[in-house]
């Protein structure tokens, strides 16, 4: 589960009702409630912890101005990630717009080595990802952490389906490589 357990006395339809009246306790207690699970999203799509919540606190100013439209039939927490996910594009976009995405044409196969990725751990895969560049970065996490294929990012993002299968085969190779050589680093200490 994405978001952590609530005490017994949290009722989320009050708090968001409260949010829709725009009260400042109620906007306070959904910040709490989910301020930690909006960092870890954002965190998967920044450079770092600052610009991580430069996206938290865009993503929340997005879910108050916009929570009437949150049909409560739907589960809440899919509802806000969307949100956060679709924060962090826009972060992305206006911020590392005149970045390049590369061409199909230099992807080739990527060997993936599972039990690497045992030896770590999550803060230091999150690292990793942090150290890709903002494209890579994003294409990576959105493909390999948030799920979305190749024609949702391609969307998204307004490029080619084949430059996402570029991108993300580029920042695999370049996560692939970094964590070879922090593994082989901590095996000579």
């Amino acid at each position: 589960m994405l978001f952590r357990r609530r005490n017994k006395n949290f009722n989320l339809l009050k708090i968001i009702e409260g949010c829709v009246r725009r009260k400042p306790l109620a906007q306070k207690e959904l910040f709490d409630a989910f301020s930690h699970a909006s960092k870890n999203i954002c965190l998967r799509y920044s450079a770092n912890e600052v610009e991580a919540e430069e996206m938290v606190s865009d993503g929340f100013l997005k879910i108050f101005n916009n929570i009437e439209k949150y049909d409560t039939v739907q589960p809440f927490d899919a509802w806000f990630r969307t949100i956060m996910i679709n924060t962090a594009i826009d972060y992305f976009r206006k911020n590392h717009s005149r970045i390049n995405f590369t061409d199909l044409e230099y992807a080739q196969e990527v060997v993936n080595n599972e039990n690497e990725l045992d030896l770590l751990s999550t803060e230091e895969i999150m690292a990793f990802i942090q150290k890709l560049s903002p494209v890579y970065r994003m294409v990576f996490s959105l493909y390999a952490v948030d799920g979305y294929s190749y024609a949702e990012i391609s969307l998204m993002l307004g490029i080619t389906e084949g430059g996402v299968r570029a991108n993300i085969y580029k920042a695999r190779v370049n996560l692939q490589q970094w964590i070879r050589d922090y593994l082989a680093r901590q095996s000579t200490i």
